[in-house]
């Protein structure tokens, strides 16, 4: 009988092998892994562009708040009373005097009511002035003892009723003039048609609208603000208001001493001062707010931020000495144009707290002091240590007063 290996022994020497070759790779791994870990350089430094850090004790925050353009008065315009509408003088976008007829109700019942008013009042005055004569006739008569005092008073009484019938036809009369003019509608002030909300032969009930009239010689706007900015704002404070894109002046009249129920903000009402021509009710106007935020902190360009650990961010910093005096070759990141390197330093790791944002800019604190040299692009190829050469520019001036970014309510 052969004495060979069985299959079965084959087989468990291969899978041996196989674990082997498994625990090695998996150790190569884990040593690269501690390496890296470590903070081991690559072989060959890069070129980098820093800047020095420079400390500022504030950064201004630019926030933007959006409201609308509104005429000092608006008003829906109606009759006082009910009736067919017999005309309308203007049109949507008309130009109005105060004072002009802009509509008018058929008045054809009002005038025969006050036709047959004025035969009432004639009757009324006839039957007057026949008591009158009466009354003066019984005065005469109880002089000379003729007649009875129960007929001269009689006589005053009925004169008396006869005056009191005619004051009543006067005072129907004078509800009918009134009512007549009351039938045409006039504009309470000059602005212009905005809308029409009824057409000739409708008829219309007392007090629905007929046509919406804007004051348009004096707009102003409303705009909803944040409850701090509300307590920093005084009847008269002037500010600069953006409408239409163009910079219009503008005067606080006045701050509302309630919130928006539903944007919970507080509206200001601002008077525009400067000409705008084109202004309609219902445009978008916006006030830019600035506020000083006392912070120590440094300015960054974006480009210098690395994601960190814990919520936070790291930029990277070249600081020291020459590490060697000697060149070294490399072919990674050297710049083709501009100054050549002056420094060949190890890259250091900083981690830091992003303050405020604009649009290309933070406002950061942290594991960063005043003069250190910050990488300002290409931190996506750095690791801590990592040797690089270092080209300096010069430190341009912190966006303390950039208005670029806007905070929107």
């Amino acid at each position: 009988m052969s004495l060979s290996a069985s299959p079965f022994a084959r087989v468990s020497s291969a899978s041996a092998w196989h674990r082997l070759a498994a625990v090695a790779f998996l150790l190569l791994v884990l040593a690269a892994c501690s390496a890296t870990d470590a903070g081991e350089a690559p072989p060959n430094p890069v070129h980098v562009t820093t800047e020095r850090a420079q400390f500022a004790s504030y950064y201004e925050r630019s926030r933007r708040f959006v409201g609308r353009v509104e005429f000092s008065q608006s008003s829906a315009l109606g009759f006082e009373l009910g009736g067919r509408l017999a005309v309308i003088d203007f049109e949507e976008g008309d130009a109005v005097q105060a004072g002009d007829p802009i509509a008018r109700l058929d008045v054809e019942r009002l005038q025969a009511r006050r036709v047959e008013l004025e035969a009432q009042l004639d009757e009324a005055q006839a039957t007057l002035e026949l008591a009158q004569l009466r009354d003066r006739r019984a005065q005469r008569l109880i002089r000379e003892d003729v007649v009875s005092t129960q007929r001269a008073d009689d006589a005053r009484l009925e004169r008396t009723a006869r005056r009191a019938a005619m004051a009543r036809v006067e005072a129907a009369i004078e509800r009918i003039d009134l009512d007549l003019a009351k039938s045409t509608l006039r504009a309470p002030f000059s602005g212009r048609i905005a809308r029409r909300f009824a057409d000739v032969g409708e008829v219309v009930e007392a007090g629905a609208a007929v046509v919406e009239l804007l004051e348009v010689g004096r707009p102003e706007v409303r705009i909803g603000v944040s409850r701090d900015v509300a307590a920093k704002l005084r009847p008269g404070d002037p500010f600069d208001l953006r409408v239409h894109g163009v910079r219009t002046a503008a005067t606080v009249l006045t701050v509302l001493p309630e919130r928006d129920r539903e944007t919970r903000t507080v509206s200001v009402r601002f008077a525009i001062d400067t000409p705008t021509p084109g202004l309609r009710e219902g445009d978008l106007a916006d006030l830019d707010w600035r506020e000083r935020v006392d912070a120590e902190g440094f300015w960054l360009p974006r480009a210098a931020l690395t994601e960190g650990t814990r919520g936070l961010w790291a930029a990277y910093v070249a600081n020291g000495a020459n590490v060697t005096n000697g060149a070294i070759a490399t072919d990674e990141g050297a710049p083709a144009d501009g100054p050549a390197p002056t420094a060949l330093s190890r890259i250091e790791r900083r981690p830091v707290e992003i303050l405020h944002e604009l649009d290309r800019a933070v406002f950061v604190r942290g594991a960063i002091r005043e003069g250190d040299q910050v990488v300002q692009t290409g931190v996506h190829r750095l690791v801590p240590g990592q040797l690089a050469h270092v080209v300096e520019r010069e430190a341009s001036r912190p966006p303390i007063h950039a208005a670029a970014h806007r905070e929107t309510l």
